[in-house]
């Protein structure tokens, strides 16, 4: 029971921990930011959210059952940055062509804030999946 705890975790159980703190201050990031520029989806905070809930379920519930919440948060974090970009396509396209064609609302900066943590928690958690979480 006592290999159970959180210090005799291995690495790959922190890094889901750690990813899931990203995640969940992604979410936190894009429901401010996007609601202010009006661009919110619910669709790609429901899967931030799954993700992040994943991360966690694999970091702190033992057993082989729970390796596949560690898989499954890829797809997840992969979904929310593709619905994220699709939504956002318009802000981006005046942003890169320099004018306002699109009537676009909000700014380039968040996106390229959200994008990017959307896309590190994604490479943790593929990272984490390639790590072994019981020892050898």
């Amino acid at each position: 029971m006592a290999n159970d705890t959180l210090a005799h975790k291995r690495l790959t159980s922190y890094l889901n921990l750690v990813n899931a703190v990203l995640l969940v201050v992604t979410a936190v990031v894009y429901f401010i930011e996007a609601s202010a520029a009006k661009t919110f989806s619910s669709t790609v905070l429901a899967l931030i959210v799954v993700a992040a809930a994943l991360a966690v379920v694999f970091a702190l519930v033992p057993g082989k059952a729970s390796d596949a919440a560690n898989l499954a948060a890829v797809p997840c974090i992969a979904a929310a940055l593709a619905q994220f970009l699709i939504n956002s396509i318009n802000t981006i396209a005046d942003a890169v062509s320099g004018i306002t064609m699109f009537g676009s609302t909000g700014g380039i900066g968040y996106i390229v804030l959200v994008a990017g943590l959307l896309a590190a928690a994604m490479i943790i958690e593929i990272v984490s999946c390639f790590m072994s979480r019981e020892a050898k």
